[in-house]
């Protein structure tokens, strides 16, 4: 199994503009349970002498199949592909939108609303952790639908079959410390996508606060 470096430019941009996920994407790949913890411990690395790291007990957590659908989960709209801005939420000049598609709000002037947060590990929901970082976006929504579509593309296409699997656990810490700042209240998710066809292994890790 073989990290793959030269990601498309949205990867990067997607961080630049406050995105918080974590994307590892491997070839070469037969999609095992022993690959997975390989490439999450790829992803975690860090100078940090005092994080930690423990892939068995990631085994022992276990993992859930799962559908496209409910993995991209509430804040994707399937017949359309694109993101939801789930709430309710009211403009400068009074209008209401309710769980509008993201690229609605290209040049809305936001005066008030909210967005839930799902339960701590209750399966999917990976269009909320892309779209909904704790902190403010620094890029405009048709931007942040771009980028999506791009890193789904690679990730996720829809034209290949793919097994995905949800290792979302508030247990996670125990696997590994990247994991504890999410428990306070926005969450932890972790995702396997395995596409047999190109053998290309995928997996993306998210645990943050503001």
């Amino acid at each position: 199994m073989r990290r793959v470096l030269d990601l498309p430019d949205a990867f990067s941009r997607y961080r630049e503009i406050g995105g918080v996920l974590e994307f590892g994407v491997f070839e070469q790949a037969t999609g095992s349970d022993e690959e997975v913890i390989t490439a999450l411990a790829s992803i975690l690395e860090t100078d940090d002498p005092h994080s930690w790291f423990r892939g068995e007990e990631l085994l022992s957590l276990g993992s859930r199949s799962m559908s496209r659908e409910a993995l991209l989960g509430d804040w994707y709209d399937a017949s359309s592909r694109q993101l939801v801005k789930v709430g309710t939420w009211q403009s400068k000049d009074g209008a209401i939108y309710d769980d509008p598609i993201l690229t609605e709000l290209e040049g809305v002037a936001i005066k008030s609303g909210g967005s839930p947060v799902p339960k701590l590990a209750s399966g999917g929901q990976l269009a909320f952790a892309f779209l909904e970082p704790p902190d403010t976006w620094l890029a405009k929504p048709a931007e942040i639908q771009h980028i999506f579509d791009e890193i789904l593309g690679v990730i996720l296409p829809m034209d290949e079959p793919a097994t995905v699997l949800d290792w979302s656990s508030a247990d996670l810490p125990k696997v590994a410390d990247f994991f504890e700042p999410g428990l306070e209240w926005w969450g932890v998710f972790l995702f396997s996508i395995f596409l047999p066809a190109s053998g290309r292994l995928t997996v993306v890790a998210g645990s943050a606060s503001d």
